[in-house]
């Protein structure tokens, strides 16, 4: 059916004079937004993501046989995505083409905003050792393995909400999504290590750990920049690591 462009003036007009609510992060949460025209359909809030990008992804998907390539996928997004949405963080799931991701939503207190970046930062390591035993499986089978990139980003950023009628979905506005798909399409490649996380995310890591007294050893990461083009040439500046170590969310003693 087509577009009707005087219905969708209506509901132009409609969205623009509507009362639209624009939560406070300290007291609501990401889930209250309802996506109603006249509701509480906005938020700023302190957001978290993680992307794991397929390396490499057109040669495997040329090279190799339709039902070799839909087994490999469905094996790497269905287990992948078992581990990002293994925690009460989660707020959003999606797949880009070869890419899957998610949102979490961190807390406004910056002691519990670094303990929810250690459970995400932690969640990477386990999707990064998958990876071993997702390859160990395919090369049992002759099946092509495979490597990925897993990118991490963080930021404070808009949410609004686009509508129950419409996708029932939401619009992540900010650095954390941007910076998370960047450096997992940067990560594994190149010399870089596995994970990349952004500047705001490794220092949060690093203040946890300094707090805390724990072994998160600086020279364990390396620091790099990309140019990226979004509406000017910015530098993007971030850490990788081929060390792979969990961080202790106890108190050491």
């Amino acid at each position: 059916m087509p577009y009707d462009y005087e219905k969708g003036k209506e509901s132009i007009y409609q969205t623009l004079d509507a009362t639209t609510a624009v939560l406070k992060s300290e007291k609501h949460s990401i889930r209250e937004i309802d996506g109603d025209i006249k509701g509480k359909n906005a938020i700023r809030k302190n957001i978290s993501s993680i992307f794991v990008d397929i390396v490499n992804s057109r040669k495997l998907f040329k090279k190799d046989k339709d039902l070799a390539v839909a087994k490999i996928i469905r094996v790497f997004t269905s287990e992948v995505m078992k581990i990002l949405k293994d925690t009460r963080l989660f707020v959003k799931m999606g797949i880009r083409g070869d890419c899957v991701f998610a949102i979490y939503e961190l807390s406004n207190k910056q002691d519990i905003l670094m303990e929810n970046l250690v459970e995400i930062y932690n969640i990477a390591l386990d999707i990064n050792k998958l990876k071993q035993m997702i390859n160990e499986i395919f090369r049992e089978r002759s099946m092509p393995t495979i490597n990925y990139g897993i990118g991490i980003g963080t930021s404070k950023d808009l949410i609004i909400s686009v509508g129950k009628k419409i996708a029932n979905d939401l619009v992540f506005i900010g650095h954390a999504v941007v910076n998370a798909s960047i450096l997992s399409e940067t990560a594994s490649r190149s010399g870089i290590g596995a994970i990349a996380i952004d500047e705001n995310t490794y220092n949060y890591l690093n203040k946890f750990c300094a707090n805390r007294n724990r072994s998160f050893e600086v020279s364990d990461f390396k620091k790099e920049s990309i140019k990226v083009e979004l509406v000017k040439k910015e530098e993007l500046k971030y850490y990788h690591i081929s060390k792979m170590k969990k961080i202790n969310l106890q108190n050491k003693r």
